[in-house]
Protein backbone atom coordinates (compact mmCIF):
# COMPACT_ATOMS: atom_id res chain seq x y z
CA UNK A 1 0.00 0.00 0.00
CA UNK A 2 1.36 3.38 -1.03
CA UNK A 3 2.28 5.76 1.82
CA UNK A 4 1.21 8.87 -0.10
CA UNK A 5 -1.79 9.37 -2.39
CA UNK A 6 -3.59 12.14 -4.19
CA UNK A 7 -6.55 13.58 -2.34
CA UNK A 8 -9.54 15.38 -3.79
CA UNK A 9 -9.57 18.86 -2.28
CA UNK A 10 -12.94 19.56 -3.93
CA UNK A 11 -14.71 16.64 -2.30
CA UNK A 12 -16.05 18.95 0.41
CA UNK A 13 -18.00 20.79 -2.26
CA UNK A 14 -19.63 17.67 -3.65
CA UNK A 15 -23.24 17.20 -2.61
CA UNK A 16 -23.06 13.45 -1.93
CA UNK A 17 -20.14 14.00 0.48
CA UNK A 18 -21.68 17.04 2.22
CA UNK A 19 -24.81 15.03 2.98
CA UNK A 20 -22.83 12.38 4.87
CA UNK A 21 -22.79 12.34 8.65
CA UNK A 22 -19.45 12.94 10.39
CA UNK A 23 -19.17 9.18 10.83
CA UNK A 24 -19.83 8.65 7.11
CA UNK A 25 -17.10 11.17 6.16
CA UNK A 26 -14.61 9.44 8.45
CA UNK A 27 -15.55 6.06 7.00
CA UNK A 28 -14.97 7.29 3.44
CA UNK A 29 -11.54 8.62 4.31
CA UNK A 30 -10.72 5.38 6.11
CA UNK A 31 -11.64 3.32 3.04
CA UNK A 32 -9.62 5.34 0.54
CA UNK A 33 -6.60 5.50 2.86
CA UNK A 34 -6.55 1.85 3.89
CA UNK A 35 -7.29 0.22 0.52
CA UNK A 36 -4.45 -1.23 -1.59
CA UNK A 37 -3.03 0.43 -4.70
CA UNK A 38 -5.91 -0.92 -6.78
CA UNK A 39 -8.65 0.35 -4.46
CA UNK A 40 -9.37 -3.04 -2.89
CA UNK A 41 -9.80 -3.45 0.88
CA UNK A 42 -10.40 -6.37 3.23
CA UNK A 43 -13.01 -4.84 5.49
CA UNK A 44 -13.31 -5.75 9.16
CA UNK A 45 -16.02 -4.05 11.22
CA UNK A 46 -14.07 -4.22 14.47
CA UNK A 47 -10.80 -2.87 13.04
CA UNK A 48 -12.56 -0.07 11.12
CA UNK A 49 -14.54 0.96 14.22
CA UNK A 50 -11.34 0.97 16.30
CA UNK A 51 -9.48 3.25 13.85
CA UNK A 52 -12.38 5.65 13.39
CA UNK A 53 -13.41 5.68 17.04
CA UNK A 54 -17.06 5.16 16.16
CA UNK A 55 -19.06 2.03 15.37
CA UNK A 56 -19.23 1.37 11.64
CA UNK A 57 -20.09 -1.70 9.56
CA UNK A 58 -19.70 -3.13 6.08
CA UNK A 59 -23.38 -2.35 5.45
CA UNK A 60 -22.61 1.34 6.13
CA UNK A 61 -19.88 1.29 3.48
CA UNK A 62 -22.17 -0.35 0.93
CA UNK A 63 -25.19 1.88 1.53
CA UNK A 64 -23.76 5.33 2.29
CA UNK A 65 -21.63 5.71 -0.84
CA UNK A 66 -23.83 4.25 -3.54
CA UNK A 67 -21.92 2.54 -6.35
CA UNK A 68 -18.67 4.21 -5.26
CA UNK A 69 -18.03 1.22 -2.99
CA UNK A 70 -18.98 -2.31 -3.99
CA UNK A 71 -18.41 -5.74 -2.48
CA UNK A 72 -16.46 -7.93 -4.91
CA UNK A 73 -16.10 -10.88 -2.54
CA UNK A 74 -17.25 -11.58 0.98
CA UNK A 75 -15.88 -8.78 3.20
CA UNK A 76 -13.72 -7.48 0.34
CA UNK A 77 -14.63 -3.98 -0.85
CA UNK A 78 -13.60 -2.00 -3.91
CA UNK A 79 -13.62 1.78 -4.42
CA UNK A 80 -14.75 1.98 -8.03
CA UNK A 81 -13.39 5.47 -8.74
CA UNK A 82 -10.05 4.97 -6.99
CA UNK A 83 -7.86 4.02 -9.97
CA UNK A 84 -9.33 6.66 -12.28
CA UNK A 85 -8.61 9.36 -9.72
CA UNK A 86 -5.15 8.16 -8.68
CA UNK A 87 -3.69 7.08 -12.04
CA UNK A 88 -5.94 8.22 -14.84
CA UNK A 89 -5.88 5.75 -17.74
CA UNK A 90 -4.02 2.56 -16.85
CA UNK A 91 -1.52 1.13 -19.34
CA UNK A 92 -0.05 -2.36 -19.39
CA UNK A 93 3.11 -0.83 -20.86
CA UNK A 94 3.63 1.23 -17.69
CA UNK A 95 5.59 -0.73 -15.10
CA UNK A 96 4.01 0.95 -12.02
CA UNK A 97 0.58 0.09 -13.46
CA UNK A 98 1.28 -3.61 -14.03
CA UNK A 99 0.76 -4.67 -10.40
CA UNK A 100 -2.44 -2.64 -10.23
CA UNK A 101 -3.77 -4.16 -13.45
CA UNK A 102 -2.89 -7.63 -12.18
CA UNK A 103 -4.98 -7.04 -9.05
CA UNK A 104 -7.90 -5.67 -11.06
CA UNK A 105 -7.83 -8.63 -13.43
CA UNK A 106 -7.79 -11.02 -10.49
CA UNK A 107 -11.21 -9.70 -9.48
CA UNK A 108 -12.43 -9.16 -13.05
CA UNK A 109 -12.41 -5.37 -12.55
CA UNK A 110 -9.96 -4.28 -15.22
CA UNK A 111 -11.50 -2.05 -17.86
CA UNK A 112 -14.72 -1.55 -15.91
CA UNK A 113 -15.88 2.02 -15.41
CA UNK A 114 -17.74 3.13 -12.32
CA UNK A 115 -20.99 3.27 -14.28
CA UNK A 116 -20.75 -0.25 -15.64
CA UNK A 117 -19.15 -1.69 -12.53
CA UNK A 118 -22.24 -1.55 -10.37
CA UNK A 119 -24.25 -3.37 -13.01
CA UNK A 120 -21.48 -5.88 -13.58
CA UNK A 121 -21.08 -6.60 -9.88
CA UNK A 122 -24.83 -6.67 -9.49
CA UNK A 123 -24.96 -9.31 -12.20
CA UNK A 124 -22.13 -11.17 -10.49
CA UNK A 125 -24.05 -11.18 -7.23
CA UNK A 126 -27.07 -12.53 -9.07
CA UNK A 127 -24.89 -15.17 -10.69
CA UNK A 128 -23.47 -16.14 -7.29
CA UNK A 129 -26.99 -16.38 -5.88
CA UNK A 130 -28.06 -18.48 -8.86
CA UNK A 131 -25.01 -20.70 -8.38
CA UNK A 132 -25.87 -21.13 -4.71
CA UNK A 133 -29.46 -21.96 -5.61
CA UNK A 134 -28.21 -24.42 -8.22
CA UNK A 135 -25.89 -26.04 -5.67
CA UNK A 136 -28.75 -26.31 -3.19
CA UNK A 137 -30.95 -27.79 -5.89
CA UNK A 138 -28.26 -30.31 -6.80
CA UNK A 139 -27.84 -31.25 -3.14
CA UNK A 140 -31.58 -31.73 -2.82
CA UNK A 141 -31.67 -33.80 -6.00
CA UNK A 142 -28.75 -35.89 -4.76
CA UNK A 143 -30.51 -36.46 -1.44
CA UNK A 144 -33.69 -37.37 -3.31
CA UNK A 145 -31.76 -39.82 -5.50
CA UNK A 146 -30.23 -41.45 -2.42
CA UNK A 147 -33.68 -41.81 -0.89
CA UNK A 148 -35.00 -43.32 -4.11
CA UNK A 149 -32.06 -45.75 -4.25
CA UNK A 150 -32.76 -46.85 -0.69
CA UNK A 151 -36.43 -47.27 -1.52
CA UNK A 152 -35.56 -49.12 -4.72
CA UNK A 153 -33.48 -51.58 -2.72
CA UNK A 154 -36.47 -52.25 -0.44
CA UNK A 155 -38.78 -52.58 -3.43
CA UNK A 156 -36.44 -55.00 -5.17
CA UNK A 157 -36.06 -57.10 -2.04
CA UNK A 158 -39.85 -57.33 -1.67
CA UNK A 159 -40.34 -58.21 -5.33
CA UNK A 160 -37.80 -61.02 -5.14
CA UNK A 161 -39.41 -62.38 -1.97
CA UNK A 162 -42.80 -62.95 -3.66
CA UNK A 163 -43.74 -66.17 -5.50
CA UNK A 164 -43.52 -64.66 -8.98
CA UNK A 165 -42.52 -67.71 -10.96
CA UNK A 166 -44.69 -66.64 -13.84
CA UNK A 167 -43.23 -63.15 -13.83
CA UNK A 168 -39.89 -62.33 -15.39
CA UNK A 169 -36.94 -62.63 -13.03
CA UNK A 170 -35.37 -59.41 -11.83
CA UNK A 171 -31.66 -59.40 -11.00
CA UNK A 172 -30.45 -57.34 -8.00
CA UNK A 173 -27.79 -55.94 -10.31
CA UNK A 174 -30.44 -53.75 -11.95
CA UNK A 175 -31.00 -51.56 -8.88
CA UNK A 176 -30.14 -48.47 -10.92
CA UNK A 177 -32.84 -49.35 -13.46
CA UNK A 178 -35.32 -49.90 -10.66
CA UNK A 179 -34.50 -46.51 -9.15
CA UNK A 180 -34.92 -44.79 -12.51
CA UNK A 181 -38.40 -46.19 -13.18
CA UNK A 182 -39.57 -46.08 -9.56
CA UNK A 183 -40.22 -42.35 -9.97
CA UNK A 184 -43.21 -43.22 -12.20
CA UNK A 185 -44.94 -44.93 -9.27
CA UNK A 186 -43.30 -42.98 -6.43
CA UNK A 187 -46.50 -41.06 -5.68
CA UNK A 188 -48.11 -44.32 -4.51
CA UNK A 189 -45.55 -44.49 -1.72
CA UNK A 190 -43.52 -47.53 -0.79
CA UNK A 191 -46.48 -49.21 0.95
CA UNK A 192 -48.66 -48.70 -2.09
CA UNK A 193 -46.04 -50.23 -4.38
CA UNK A 194 -45.48 -53.22 -2.11
CA UNK A 195 -49.23 -53.84 -1.95
CA UNK A 196 -49.40 -53.66 -5.75
CA UNK A 197 -46.72 -56.37 -5.96
CA UNK A 198 -48.74 -58.56 -3.60
CA UNK A 199 -51.92 -58.01 -5.63
CA UNK A 200 -50.08 -58.89 -8.83
CA UNK A 201 -48.54 -61.98 -7.26
CA UNK A 202 -51.91 -63.15 -5.97
CA UNK A 203 -53.54 -62.73 -9.37
CA UNK A 204 -50.97 -64.51 -11.52
CA UNK A 205 -50.50 -67.34 -9.03
CA UNK A 206 -54.18 -68.02 -8.42
CA UNK A 207 -56.37 -70.54 -10.23
CA UNK A 208 -59.24 -68.10 -9.90
CA UNK A 209 -57.86 -65.72 -12.53
CA UNK A 210 -56.85 -66.05 -16.09
CA UNK A 211 -54.66 -62.96 -16.09
CA UNK A 212 -51.10 -64.02 -16.90
CA UNK A 213 -49.30 -61.00 -18.36
CA UNK A 214 -45.65 -61.20 -17.35
CA UNK A 215 -43.68 -58.24 -16.04
CA UNK A 216 -40.20 -57.78 -14.70
CA UNK A 217 -39.98 -55.36 -11.79
CA UNK A 218 -38.68 -52.60 -14.09
CA UNK A 219 -41.53 -53.22 -16.52
CA UNK A 220 -44.06 -53.33 -13.69
CA UNK A 221 -42.94 -49.96 -12.32
CA UNK A 222 -42.67 -48.35 -15.73
CA UNK A 223 -45.91 -49.57 -17.28
CA UNK A 224 -49.27 -47.82 -17.08
CA UNK A 225 -50.92 -51.24 -17.47
CA UNK A 226 -50.04 -52.13 -13.88
CA UNK A 227 -51.92 -49.21 -12.31
CA UNK A 228 -54.87 -51.56 -11.83
CA UNK A 229 -52.88 -53.50 -9.20
CA UNK A 230 -52.38 -50.46 -6.97
CA UNK A 231 -54.51 -49.58 -3.93
CA UNK A 232 -57.78 -47.77 -4.74
CA UNK A 233 -57.49 -49.15 -8.29
CA UNK A 234 -57.33 -52.87 -7.60
CA UNK A 235 -60.44 -54.97 -8.06
CA UNK A 236 -59.86 -58.71 -8.25
CA UNK A 237 -62.99 -59.22 -10.35
CA UNK A 238 -61.36 -57.26 -13.16
CA UNK A 239 -59.06 -60.21 -13.74
CA UNK A 240 -61.78 -62.84 -14.01
CA UNK A 241 -62.93 -64.08 -17.38
CA UNK A 242 -66.61 -63.12 -17.36
CA UNK A 243 -67.45 -65.85 -19.89
CA UNK A 244 -65.85 -68.63 -17.87
CA UNK A 245 -67.48 -69.95 -14.74
CA UNK A 246 -65.88 -71.90 -11.94
CA UNK A 247 -65.24 -74.98 -14.10
CA UNK A 248 -61.87 -74.13 -15.55
CA UNK A 249 -58.53 -75.79 -14.85
CA UNK A 250 -55.66 -73.36 -14.58
CA UNK A 251 -53.74 -74.45 -17.68
CA UNK A 252 -56.68 -75.51 -19.86
CA UNK A 253 -57.21 -73.87 -23.21
CA UNK A 254 -60.15 -71.53 -23.62
CA UNK A 255 -61.91 -74.07 -25.92
CA UNK A 256 -61.53 -76.84 -23.33
CA UNK A 257 -62.95 -74.66 -20.57
CA UNK A 258 -65.94 -73.61 -22.65
CA UNK A 259 -66.62 -77.23 -23.56
CA UNK A 260 -66.39 -78.33 -19.92
CA UNK A 261 -68.76 -75.58 -18.84
CA UNK A 262 -71.29 -76.57 -21.47
CA UNK A 263 -71.15 -80.19 -20.32
CA UNK A 264 -71.64 -79.08 -16.72
CA UNK A 265 -74.73 -77.04 -17.47
CA UNK A 266 -78.23 -78.50 -17.18
CA UNK A 267 -80.32 -77.90 -20.29
CA UNK A 268 -84.11 -77.90 -20.67
CA UNK A 269 -86.32 -78.06 -23.73
CA UNK A 270 -87.00 -74.34 -23.38
CA UNK A 271 -83.34 -73.66 -24.16
CA UNK A 272 -83.88 -74.86 -27.72
CA UNK A 273 -87.18 -73.15 -28.58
Amino acid sequence: MAKKRFTDAEIWDKKWFRKLSPTGKLLWNYLKDKCDNAGVLDFDDVIASTYIGLKVSKEDALTLFGDRVVEIQEDKLYISSFCDFQYGELSEKCNPHKAIIKTLKRYDLYGKTQGTLAGTLGSRVEEQEQEQEQEQKQEQEQEQKQNIYQTAATVLEKWNSLPLKKAKAQSPKTLRDVAQVYVFKEHFGIEGNLQAFINYSNVINSDDYWYSMKFSLVEFLGSSKTIKFYPDEFDATDFEDKKILKYRPRYASRAQVVQENLLAMEFTENDFT
